[in-house]
């Protein structure tokens, strides 16, 4: 969803609404898959506060590991 702000001839807001609309494409949308890849790891972080990294093999696996550096 998009939300058009009325104009506004500021320069200041201008620049204001564009480095909010920049930042916004950057969030997670819930109605949109999230790929993650390059070397980027999921990192859970459990009840007791243990991290595990996610890892997914070339069969579609799942397994975690014990992380103790973030």
């Amino acid at each position: 969803m998009s939300l058009k702000l009325p104009y506004n001839n500021d320069q200041v807001i201008q620049n204001a609404n564009s480095l909010i609309e920049e930042e916004d494409k950057k969030n997670q949308k819930t109605d949109a898959n999230y790929l993650i890849t390059g070397g980027i790891n999921l990192v859970l972080q459990s009840a007791n506060g243990t991290f595990y990294k996610l890892v997914v093999d070339n069969s579609g696996n799942l397994s975690t590991t014990a992380i103790t550096n973030i």
